[in-house]
Order: structure tokens, then sequence, then C-alpha cells
């Protein structure tokens, strides 16, 4: 009776097939009884190999008595070989592939007691996962947890970003290049690949090898420079024995442009000053910021006032524009005048002066028969009192900021222009007649 028993075990383990995902495996329903019995599962010495391939031994020889009985007994341990050899399908294999080695498929007669395969990683520069199953022709199993680190170098940043660096200057970013494997990995090959102003600092002696969770940090030097492009690509290549990684490089030039309007004044009288309407106009026309720090004037006939509106230091956003107040000339004698008034800052550009041209002669009213308009403060009667006797003329009053404080027509010879509601300081008058466009600065004194 307990050999019947024995026997029906036998034939429905038999009846079980593990098949792998590579090298099959053999059906034991088509092979016929051995004496002995096989309890015992499979056998396997793995050793981790470089980039990523773990290989495998899987073994059958643990006969006992051994060597075996010429005629075993029904409790001798024999065992019956290698049936197949695989991945589960739930979990399926991640990144991983099977390769046999000793042979591509499994016989059963004889059967393998020794096999041997190998794993690797299909993608080198990613994990891989599987769980493997090796089975002997008794259907006793042995499971194997496979978790490959990623064979190929790995960097800190698949992406290096400077953002805005100012050109003409240099700026480090520093990359770790990681060896997440167990095993050494040596770098064969470093270098930037693009034509951007980009560069390793520290370029290793190749071959450099980083040995199992080391790293080699890299240090990359970008220096933009004006004139080139607005924005630098490129990529740092590390390529190994096990694989190549790349990380993308990415940098903006930046500029920090100002354009100085200049100011053509024309003809004034030797008793006259004259501003300029809404102040010294300066635009910041690159990606970065500009601080002015002061100006440089080369002719006392040419002033800012003291202190400039708005104070010193000043701030010029990118795309933003200024005016300071207030950029005046006059001079006391007949003549003409050509000054520069210089931005102080740190500015780029090449337009950094307003240049300003202005002539005083004896008389505008000279080769005209129309009268020039003149405007003057009335302290008693808190009035401008604008002289003109074109009744086509237009009178405009602004602020130093250009806000508009009053308008209306010239009415001939004498128009008067209430300015008791006028904050105290100056004004800019500016008269629209047959001579064309006149603008004067024009102190309220109360």
């Amino acid at each position: 009776m307990g050999r019947f028993l024995t026997l029906c075990i036998l034939v429905g383990m038999t009846g079980i097939v593990t098949d792998g995902h590579a090298g099959g495996g053999h059906d034991d329903r088509v092979r016929k009884l051995q004496p002995g019995i096989d309890t015992l599962p499979p056998q396997f010495v793995r050793t981790e190999q470089a980039c990523g391939v773990w290989n495998y031994v899987a073994t059958e020889v643990r006969n006992l008595p051994d060597p075996p009985n010429a005629i075993p007994r029904e409790t001798d341990q024999i065992d019956r070989g290698i049936a197949s050899v695989g991945f589960t399908d739930l979990p399926a294999p991640v990144n991983v592939r099977l390769m046999l080695v000793t042979d591509q498929s499994f016989p059963s007669t004889p059967s393998y007691k020794s096999f041997t395969f190998s794993i690797s990683l299909v993608d080198p520069s990613k994990e891989g996962r599987a769980i493997l199953v090796v089975r002997d022709f008794a259907n006793n199993l042995r499971i194997d947890t496979v978790n490959i680190r990623p064979a190929a170098p790995a960097v800190s940043s698949a992406r290096v970003d400077y953002g805005i660096v100012r050109a003409g200057t240099r700026e480090r970013r520093s990359v770790a290049v990681r060896n997440t494997s167990a095993q050494p990995t040596v770098i064969t090959d470093m270098r930037i690949r693009g034509n951007g102003p980009f560069a390793i600092a520290n370029p290793p002696v190749l071959p450099y090898t980083i040995p199992p969770s080391g790293t080699f940090d890299v240090q990359l030097d970008y220096a933009p420079v004006r004139g080139t492009t607005a924005e630098d690509h490129a990529a740092l290549v590390v390529e190994s024995q096990c694989g190549n990684t790349t990380s993308e490089i990415r940098g903006v030039v930046g500029l920090a442009l100002l354009d100085v309007e200049d100011w053509a004044v024309g003809d004034v009288r030797a008793d006259e000053r004259v501003c300029k309407p809404g102040g010294l106009r300066i635009v910041n026309n690159g990606n970065m910021p500009v601080t002015i720090t002061g100006f440089d004037i080369g002719n006392p006939n040419v002033t800012l006032s003291t202190p400039t509106v708005p104070p010193l230091p000043i701030e010029v956003l990118p795309g933003a524009e200024i005016h300071v107040q207030d950029l005046c000339y006059g001079r006391t004698t007949v003549g003409k005048d050509t000054a520069s008034v210089r931005v102080q800052s740190d500015a780029q550009g090449d337009d950094l002066t307003c240049v300003v041209t202005g002539r005083v002669v004896t008389s505008i009213e000279e080769d005209s028969d129309v009268m020039a308009p003149w405007v003057r403060y009335v302290a008693a009667s808190e009035t401008l009192d604008v002289t003109c006797d074109d009744g086509r003329a237009r009178v405009v009053v602004v602020d130093v900021r250009g806000r508009l404080l009053h308008t209306m027509p010239i009415t001939p010879p004498l128009t008067q222009v209430d300015a008791r509601t006028f904050p105290g300081g100056t004004v800019i008058v500016t008269i629209d007649s047959a001579r064309g466009r006149r603008t004067v600065a024009v102190p309220i004194l109360r």
C-alpha cells in the first residue's frame, strides 16, 4: 500500500511544468518513472560580473547515497536533473534577458546535472528586475530574486541649466558621475558634445576607473560670449565599457545693454535755460538688470538736477526705461555746444552717452517776421505769461514726470496761464508755433 501511494505522488508531481521565458523546459509526463525519490530543489552558484551580468551554475548532484545504489531503493535521494530555467510572468521581468549557455534545451535522458546560464541588462543605463525559477524533473523549484543595478555610469542631473549668465564672465557647476553597480566601472571617454562655450574644467586621465558606488565630480564651466547666440546648448557625454550616458547643458547669454537718448536742443537765447521734456531717457534693451551709479558731464552748460530724480543708484530692469530729471541746457554767451552726458553703470552696451547739441544766439527772432515764443512766471499774479503772436500756436504744461497740468490755445500777443494749482518746483512748457516746437523749463517760485 505504501509503495502505491508513493507512485501516485510521483505521478502527480511530474505533471507540473514551470516553463521560463527563455530555454523552455521538459514535460515530465513523457519520461518513465525512475526509482528513488527527489525532494531537494536545484542548487546554484551566482557570480556577479561587470556591466550588469549575473552568471549562474545550477546543479542537481545531491544523491544519497552517492553514488546511487545499482538498484535504488524507494527512499534513496536521486537528483533528476535540470528541467527548466525561466522568469515568472507575475511579476513580469523588467529590463533583463536570459541567455542559456550549456544548451538551448533540457533533455531528460540523460539530463543535465549542471547547467550554466546568465542574466544581463537590456538597457545598461536602467535597473533590471525579475523572479528567477530553476526547476528539476521532480518539479522541485529554486527561486531567486534578481535585482541588477544599472551598469552604465549615471549623472546626478539629466539637465544642467545655468540660466542667464553675464557675457564675459564664467560660471561653474558640478555634476556627479556615479557608478551605481557592484563592479568597478571604467570611463573610456568624457567630452562636451556641441559648439556652446562649455568646458570640462577637470577632465580625468582616461581610462578612469570609478569603484563600486563611487563618484567622480565633473566641474563644468560656462563662459558666454556677447554677439554669438541668445542661448547655448550642448551635452556632457560619458562613455564606459558598459554603456554611455549624457546630460543636457543649457545657458543663456546675459546682456546688460543701455540705450541713452540724445538731445538736440536747437536755438535758445543767452538768458534762457531749457530742459529736455520728460528728462533723460534711458532704456535697458538687454536681459539683465543694470545699476546706474552716476553721470559724467563734460560741459558746464549742461546740467542734471542734484540729486537726480529718481535718486542714485538707479536699477533699470530688462526691457524697462527710465527718465532722469532734469537735463537742462543754457549759456550766458552766444555760441554752440556739443556736450556728452555719460552714464556710469555696469552695462555692456555701446550707447552709454547722451550727446547734447545746442546753440545760443543773440535773438531767436532773427530771420523771421514772427515773434518767437517766450515764457516767464509772474509770482504776483501766479501766472505763466506766454508772449507769442502766432494765433495758431498752443501751449502745453507738464510736470517733471510728464504729467499734464494744463493746455490751451495761444491768444496773441500775451497769453496768461493760471499757475495757482501747479506744484512748486519746475514745470515744462511746450509751445507749438510757426517757428516750430519750443520747450522750456520754468521754475515756479512762491
